[in-house]
């Protein structure tokens, strides 16, 4: 996985009085992306939109998910991989996208907001068009481990995290490994890593 391009919008922002925002209207946020030359299109590229404080993309934000990802078929045939990245420490939803004791970066809003991204990138990478991988019950990968981190350390700054990349602690869920472990048939099930 590669970072590629990053843009702010400053123009149709969504409303922050926290009424539902349309999934039509992040869609919209990424087309004026691509026709204003902002953001270049790869069809292998998952374009992630940050909302921040006040911003509801509705649906039951905060008690029944963290963030979602998705897809669209734009009019000249573009197939484009997103997902919509609310703001995760928004006062109006204490706790409930964030599992952190503490920040292991001191940036709350970016720490927590890595865990969410895992997870989207995670199941964007399994079922990209929402017609690949998930269980019986619809579950992808990152849903089946979501908010469990496994064997986790306390930070120089007493904070706690369960891995570390690039200098920097983190704490990131565990995804669902569909693989075992020996031709014997070892575990499936949530990792921290594979193999």
């Amino acid at each position: 996985m590669n970072y590629t391009q990053y843009w702010a919008s400053n123009t149709n922002l969504p409303p922050t009085d926290y009424s539902p925002l349309s999934d039509d209207a992040i869609i919209a946020q990424i087309e004026a992306g691509f026709s204003s030359g902002a953001l270049t299109f790869d069809e292998s590229t998952l374009y992630i939109v940050f909302t921040g404080i006040g911003v509801n993309p509705g649906g039951g934000f905060g008690t029944v998910y963290c963030a979602y990802h998705g897809y669209y078929i734009a009019a000249d045939g573009r197939n484009v991989k997103y997902s919509a990245m609310p703001y995760a420490v928004d006062p109006a939803y204490p706790g409930a996208c964030s599992a952190l004791s503490g920040s292991p970066n001191d940036d709350i809003a970016a720490d927590a907001e890595v865990n969410l991204i895992s997870h989207e990138t995670e199941e964007t990478t399994t079922d990209e068009n929402l017609d690949a991988w998930y269980d019986a019950s619809g579950a992808e990968n990152a849903d089946k481990c979501a908010w469990q981190f496994g064997q986790t350390y306390t930070t120089g700054n007493g904070s706690t995290a369960n891995i570390s990349v690039g200098g920097r602690d983190w704490l990131v869920q565990m995804n669902w490994v569909n693989a075992t472990v020996s031709k014997k048939g070892g575990p499936v099930g949530c990792k921290q890593g594979w193999p």
